[in-house]
């Protein structure tokens, strides 16, 4: 079946005037609503050769390179289902198109709520997945690789393949879920993926800390991580890069439990600086604008990562850097090292060749060292024993068997007698 017997259908339509994808023109939209019709539509691409994009919620189309050319774009609008809900199990099955905020509400019911907090408001199932995207609380959760447990994808042949299952613990088959974790769409078509799922929690605290410098947040972050606390997200925010800033850091859980780790993380990081815990108000503010972006939209936007010990040091040279920055070179490039930070890592620069014993090098650095050509000095082509150190059989010989300071080898002590069960025998 080609695509043009489908597009006499409402599968596939010729897209509207101006439709782009990144900047490149779209030619035809498809909208399945079912996996079949998704395997149906990527078929008839394939047999055609024709170049497929695919689209969610239209929230991370920026995100990789952009297409060379978008022959057929195919939306996951109509894939809008709730698949399955096993609410004893915590596991929940849905198809890619589902919005996260709608899958939200639909699981809150229930007391409980997939842990992923991207800051996109329409976010979908299947671009979340396929851009692995989460937010700060990924501290606590993880992201989208540790969360989804099975996956059904459609290749770009139109086969449909389908990996993991409906239970936590599954060790069966290939784990495709983490493999389309981040592939931009370019491994295959994400239509129905399978979540395990948390309980909400019961109350929220949160403590705030106003820093000065980037040296501060270093500090509090190595204390957050050094202490027993366990926080569900830790946040920077400072205005265009002007410190002062605040750090946020949020707990979540049972009311008693939230209430102490809030009271310990004011009281350790107020050993940084001014800290506090917020108010009941100011704790649903912070939570609303957890994770937002300092910008609506931005021609680029840079996501960095580092381990904590060296967080200082980034935020340093980010805000330095910042003014010579032009997208192609990367001021980290020449790897030296960041501003009260170690240098980094790697292996030693491998040692020259020596070469063999006889040959030309090694007379010339015979002749150079005073020695008769043939004879091998220290560690230059002599043997262990010759070079002081000891080989096998070496302890056979007799202790004057070298001449003096030719590296003599030590005899071999004799055995000592090994004891026996009970007594010694004498």
């Amino acid at each position: 079946m080609g695509l043009q017997e489908l597009e006499r259908g409402d599968l596939v339509q010729p897209a509207p005037p101006g439709t782009t994808l990144d900047g490149v023109p779209v030619a035809r939209i498809a909208r399945p609503a079912s996996v079949e019709e998704a395997s149906q539509v990527l078929a008839a691409a394939a047999a055609d050769g024709l170049a497929v994009a695919f689209a969610g919620g239209a929230s991370k189309l920026g995100l990789g390179n952009p297409p060379e050319r978008v022959d057929l774009l195919v939306s996951t609008e109509r894939l809008d289902q709730v698949l399955e809900h096993a609410a004893g199990d915590l596991v929940v099955r849905v198809q890619a198109g589902v919005r996260l905020a709608d899958l939200q509400a639909a699981l809150a019911p229930a007391g409980q709520w997939l842990a992923l907090d991207p800051p996109e408001p329409r976010a979908t199932v299947g671009g979340v997945v396929a851009a692995d995207a989460s937010g700060p609380r990924r501290l606590r959760y993880g992201t989208v690789r540790d969360l989804i447990i099975g996956i059904t994808v459609v290749l770009a042949d139109g086969t449909v393949a389908r990996a993991g299952g409906k239970v936590v613990k599954n060790v069966a088959g290939y784990d495709l879920a983490k493999l389309f974790c981040g592939s931009l769409g370019t491994l295959g078509m994400i239509a129905e993926a399978t979540f395990r799922l948390h309980p909400l929690p019961a109350a929220a605290a949160v403590v705030t800390l106003q820093v000065e410098t980037p040296e501060q947040v270093g500090q509090a972050v190595r204390r957050l991580a050094r202490s027993p606390l366990e926080p569900s997200a830790v946040e920077l925010v400072v205005d265009e890069w002007g410190w002062p800033g605040r750090l946020t850091t949020v707990f979540e859980g049972i009311r008693p439990g939230v209430e102490a780790q809030a009271a310990a993380a004011a009281e350790l990081l107020g050993q940084v600086g001014e800290a506090a815990v917020a108010g009941p108000g100011q704790t649903d503010a912070a939570l609303g604008q957890l994770g937002a972006r300092p910008f609506e939209k931005a021609e680029l936007a840079l996501k960095a990562a580092c381990p904590p010990a060296d967080l200082s040091g980034v935020l340093a040279e980010l805000v330095i850097g910042r003014g010579r920055w032009d997208g192609s070179v990367c001021p980290r490039r020449d790897r030296r090292p960041l501003d009260g930070q170690r240098p980094p890592r790697g292996r030693p620069a491998a040692r020259q060749p020596r070469g063999p014993v006889g040959g030309r090098d090694h007379h010339r650095d015979a002749e150079a060292a005073g020695r008769p050509r043939g004879q091998p000095g220290r560690g230059q082509g002599a043997t262990r024993a010759e070079a002081g150190g000891r080989r096998l059989g070496a302890g056979r010989r007799r202790a004057g068997a070298d001449a003096p300071g030719q590296g003599a080898v030590r005899p071999r002590p004799p055995p000592r007698p090994r004891p026996v069960r009970g007594r010694h025998l004498r």
